[in-house]
């Protein structure tokens, strides 16, 4: 892969020698009759985005060094600089830059500049309006993609890359047939921005691609610390290094749920988040989602068959018959709407309780311990209890209201379709 990257690396670099020697000898018969015998050598100036000597600026210095003066056939003064315009900086900065590389090279005779990625391209038209417009300025290493916005005169040219990704991407799934799930990373930069679109369209070009998911627009540092709080509320401390398919069921959803959070979502849509799991992993799953929905204030939109998670988790219910709604609500609503029905549970000295009271059905009866379905609207619940009271003492005594799952099939069984409640 080195070897492929320095190749292509040296012939973009020789193909923009080209062009250089071909703008160079534009301007060669004026630039002759104008160098004096004390005058300097012709000069070219490359510019790289880059604060620091990349590999790849690397191979461009060294191609280029040795290209042009052999192109040109005489000697030729070579000089480069290393740019911050990578990173945001204010206009007085870059002007103060461009004001002190236009003085330093004012007497260095130079007769083409080089810009050397995307971000050196402003730069040098810049640079060249305080040094002489004459002065062609060729590019390279632009992407092909980044061309068109830039709007360029037409005394500067260039080879573009081609930074389509598809073929790398078909190398990783050759090397890793198993994979069904890529996860791309990415920062909150123009940069990162242009990568993900490249991505994405790479993505929808190869045949059978496993499922992408982006994590993008989070600097670094913060993607790091969402990661390390998410790992401690998680608790995945100890799953990291876990191959995935060593995990279980449960472990694979606290994941999932994880990197689905990664990137700060306003909102989080789950599709049956505890479907399969044991009741254990599903307390765990539904006290995540309401731990992480309160603290970070996301939005949870759950579709699930499981009024369990609904209970635990949501404030607010919509139920969906046949495509049409017939409520959208606060659950408690939903509760007092459409099954007020209590249940009370009694455990009492005497082995057996006879209630034979209107609005209310004994469920079960064992010994020492009835369940009862009290309608509060029939017969109050202290009438019941006096009633129970009278015939023995009772030792304890449970009140739930009717599971949500019975009053959502009242709701079913009562509300017409093309209803909307709420």
């Amino acid at each position: 892969m080195v070897g492929a990257f320095a190749q292509s690396r040296h012939s973009l670099a020789s193909a923009v020698a080209v062009f250089l020697s071909m703008l160079v000898g534009c301007f060669a018969s004026r630039a002759c009759a104008a160098d004096g015998a004390d005058a300097p050598p012709p000069a070219v100036l490359i510019v790289h985005s880059n604060q620091r000597p990349t590999p790849a600026a690397v191979v461009i210095e060294d191609t280029l060094r040795g290209t042009i003066p052999a192109q040109l056939r005489r000697p030729v003064e070579v000089h480069s600089e290393y740019l911050d315009v990578e990173i945001p900086a204010s206009a007085t900065l870059v002007a103060d830059q461009i004001a002190f590389l236009a003085h330093k090279y004012e007497s260095r005779n130079v007769r083409a500049i080089i810009a050397s990625a995307a971000g050196a391209v402003p730069f040098a038209l810049r640079l060249r309006e305080q040094m002489s417009s004459a002065v062609p300025i060729v590019h390279i290493a632009v992407p092909l993609d980044a061309l068109p916005a830039m709007a360029l005169p037409g005394n500067v040219v260039g080879k573009p890359v081609d930074l389509d990704p598809t073929a790398t991407i078909k190398l990783a799934l050759q090397l890793h047939p198993g994979v069904s799930r890529i996860v791309v990373v990415l920062g909150a930069t123009e940069r990162d921005r242009a990568w993900e679109k490249r991505i994405r369209e790479a993505a929808a070009r190869i045949v059978e691609a496993p499922d992408f998911e982006y994590i993008a627009g989070l600097p670094t540092d913060q993607v790091l610390r969402r990661m390390e709080a998410l790992t401690a509320v998680f608790g995945l401390g100890g799953l990291m290094s876990t191959p995935v398919r060593h995990l279980s069921l449960g472990e694979r959803m606290r994941c999932e749920i994880a990197a689905s959070l990664l990137h700060s979502p306003r909102m989080l849509f789950l599709d049956e988040p505890t479907i399969g799991l044991d009741v254990s992993a599903k307390a765990m799953i539904r006290e995540l989602l309401w731990t992480e929905s309160e603290r970070e204030r996301v939005t949870l939109l759950l579709t699930s068959h499981d009024t369990g998670d609904m209970e635990r988790v949501c404030t607010r219910a919509i139920v969906i018959n046949h495509g049409r709604l017939l409520w959208d609500g606060a659950i408690s609503g939903l509760r007092r709407g459409y099954l007020k029905a209590k249940r009370v549970t009694l455990w009492s000295e005497s082995e057996r309780l006879d209630l034979k009271l209107p609005g209310v059905r004994v469920l079960s009866s064992a010994s020492y311990r009835t369940e009862l379905e009290i309608s509060p609207e029939i017969t109050p619940l202290g009438h019941v209890v006096d009633a129970a009271l009278r015939q023995t003492a009772i030792r304890d005594m449970a009140i739930e209201d009717a599971p949500l799952d019975e009053v959502i099939r009242a709701l079913y069984a009562t509300a017409k379709p093309e209803s909307v409640t709420s």
